[in-house]
């Protein structure tokens, strides 16, 4: 397991990397940084340490804003073919990616539940354990 902060610097040059490469492709942002984006997410939340569960269901957002707004300053036409500000820029982009972001950030939201809820189970069993050696008398 990864601290959150090696995580969220993995998935950053991850999401880059695919964008730069999607772009150099095809011209533009495809399907195939959607899909690449909702695997990131996903293997980001696998990935993490149970302290860093948080940080994953609340990187998603950011980390598709974060880059978008490096191409907006990079290379606008990737996401728009207008030429309209910074913001309506980037937001643009989020809304034309909305999918994946929605599909990224539910499956990473998931993910960490579904690892808090096993993580508070063990937890509570290895006390439910160490109670039970207690009252027989064993250490």
């Amino acid at each position: 397991m990864l601290p959150p902060a090696s995580v969220v610097v993995l998935a950053l040059l991850s999401t880059s990397t695919i964008a730069v490469v999607d772009r150099g492709l095809t011209g533009r942002l495809s399907q195939f940084f959607d899909l690449s984006f909702v695997l990131v997410c996903i293997v980001a939340a696998l990935a993490v340490r149970r302290s860093g569960l948080f940080t994953v269901g609340v990187l998603p957002p950011l980390l598709m804003g974060g880059v978008f707004a490096v191409f907006t300053v990079v290379d606008p036409g990737t996401l728009t073919a207008d030429h309209l500000a910074f913001a309506s820029t980037v937001l643009t982009g989020l809304a034309h990616h909305a999918a994946a972001l929605v599909a990224g950030h539910a499956s990473a939201v998931t993910i960490a539940v579904a690892r808090g809820a096993a993580g508070s189970d063990e937890r509570r069993g290895s006390a439910r354990g160490r109670a039970r050696r207690r009252s027989d008398g064993t250490p």
